[in-house]
């Protein structure tokens, strides 16, 4: 006759197959297993789970008595039953009292012959207090389920390190790479050139004694919509009566457009003098050409002169207006590389600049009120994208520090400054070695799911030492509610991390 119930006495060494092939031979309809603490094959949460399928195929009713609770955890939440969990105290007082140890290292099967017999008689002895234990327990326990389910909490809040570090970095920029290059330090960067033009005014300081020459204002016209001339400082303009005059200046006409200019007379004679507003002038040097009646000159104010000093130029002022002009040149070039390029970066004394004069208006010693000087610049240097060198910058921190095994975060990271150290080869081929300096604010890196799976099930003093392995930590608090409840959960879910 098959028995209604038996028991297997696990050692606590079996392996799981062990367990399944002792389920297998029993045949009774109802099983208990009597697992001791720390037995391994009931603590993995995948060996519950094929247990489980196991029993389903079986057919019979299983229980699982531990005083583990951790086994008791992992089994219910795998659907297992356990024993005794719907039996007052005093019945199970009386079941417990039967169970013996185990005796061998296999597991051991124990029948008991008139379970149902036993518990019934002593329902029926003990009815009463049976009824009000269970009432009491049910509340408890029911009052216990709410608070650790729905009250509990478990809030591990952690305040990670920030500090500052320098930046000193030497690397390549090259306008021949398209990727930067971690191992040889080397960055992509754009070649740049600007050329620019320009002219400026200069007061001549010299002077001479002697009569003033005759001077006054013309003013130049194109009538020529479609094309621009420019004439020389000293083009000769002449009266009907052939009086020559000449200009103090250039002048630059764009089509349709007008110049005021001074001219003087070639003569101080009062032959010279011009009080005729409506004199008209003709210009010999466009005479026969394409440009002779397209060129209108008329007078502003008359000539006239007197006696006293002339102004002319000397060497200072051609010294000094070359200076100028490159010094406007160039902060023109730099002024344009900034509008233009204004989410780069440049080295600090840019790359090559070339200058040239290209034209002086007047000689050392000629009469002149002004002279006007033109010039060209040029400017070569290489540009990088202000984020783009950042990012190769955190990648070359980021390398450094994973050789040294450390984790952290980049919060911040600014550039001071980048200085050329060698652009020997630059013109050649337009590369340049350069140095960086700048700061960036790190904050340590923790792993949150590692974290919290690491520290499930354990107490409060092993949660502690955990921790302190971590140096990144500045600060961290444990928050446990009731506060009689010294450990964490195993369930990762109800466990919340938080990182500031």
């Amino acid at each position: 006759m098959t028995e209604e119930r038996d028991y297997i006495y696990l050692k606590g060494t079996e392996e799981l197959g062990e367990v399944i092939d002792a389920l297998k031979e029993i045949q009774a309809k109802e099983i208990i297993i009597v697992v001791p603490r720390n037995t391994k094959c009931f603590l993995n949460s995948t060996n519950i789970s094929i247990l489980r399928s196991e029993i389903n195929k079986l057919r019979k009713k299983i229980y699982i008595d531990s005083d583990d609770e951790r086994i008791n955890s992992l089994a219910r939440a795998n659907g297992l039953d356990i024993f005794l969990s719907d039996y007052g105290p005093d019945e199970a007082t009386k079941i417990v009292t039967d169970i013996l140890p185990p005796q061998k290292s296999k597991p051991v099967v124990k029948n008991i012959k008139n379970y149902d017999q036993a518990v019934n008689k002593n329902k029926k002895n003990n009815k009463n207090l049976t009824l009000v234990g269970i009432f009491i327990i049910l509340i408890i326990l029911g009052g216990y389920f709410i608070l650790v389910k729905y009250l509990a909490y478990f809030n591990l809040n952690i305040i990670l390190k920030t500090e500052k570090q320098p930046i000193e970095e030497t690397i390549t920029l090259s306008a021949n790479v398209v990727k930067p290059d971690l191992e040889n330090l080397i960055f992509p960067a754009e070649y740049i050139e600007i050329i620019k033009n320009h002219s400026i005014r200069q007061k001549a300081s010299g002077l001479k004694s002697g009569s003033n020459s005759l001077r006054g204002k013309v003013k130049f016209i194109n009538k020529d919509l479609e094309n621009s001339i420019s004439l020389v400082p000293g083009t000769r303009i002449q009266t009907g009566e052939g009086n020559i005059y000449r200009t103090l200046e250039r002048v630059n006409l764009e089509k349709g457009g007008n110049q005021e200019v001074t001219i003087f007379a070639e003569k101080n004679d009062p032959k010279y003098y011009l009080t005729d507003l409506n004199t008209t002038f003709t210009i010999p040097g466009l005479k026969g050409s394409s440009w002779e009646n397209k060129i209108e000159v008329k007078i502003l104010e008359p000539i006239t002169g007197g006696e006293g000093s002339v102004r002319i130029v000397s060497l200072d002022d051609i010294t000094d207006g070359k200076l100028n002009l490159e010094k406007q040149i160039s902060e023109i070039l730099k002024q344009e590389l900034k509008i233009k390029y204004s989410n780069y970066i440049f080295p600090e004394d840019l790359g090559i600049f070339d200058f040239k004069i290209v034209n002086v208006s007047h000689n050392v010693g000629q009469q002149a009120d002004e002279i006007i000087f033109t010039g060209i610049g040029t400017l070569k240097t290489i540009g990088i994208k202000e984020n783009d060198l950042k990012e190769y910058l955190k990648d070359i921190i980021s390398k450094q520090n994973l050789r040294q095994d450390i984790n952290f975060k980049i919060v911040n990271l600014k550039i001071n400054s980048v200085t050329i150290n060698d652009n020997f080869n630059f013109l050649k081929n337009k590369e340049m070695t350069v140095s960086l300096s700048g700061e960036v604010e790190v904050k340590g890196d923790i792993d949150v799911k590692k974290l919290t799976a690491e520290i499930a099930g354990q107490d409060v003093k092993g949660v502690k030492n955990y921790l302190d392995k971590y140096s990144s930590i500045e600060k961290a608090e444990l928050l446990i509610f009731p506060p009689w409840l010294n450990k964490l959960p195993l369930d990762i879910s109800k466990i919340n991390v938080k990182i500031k």
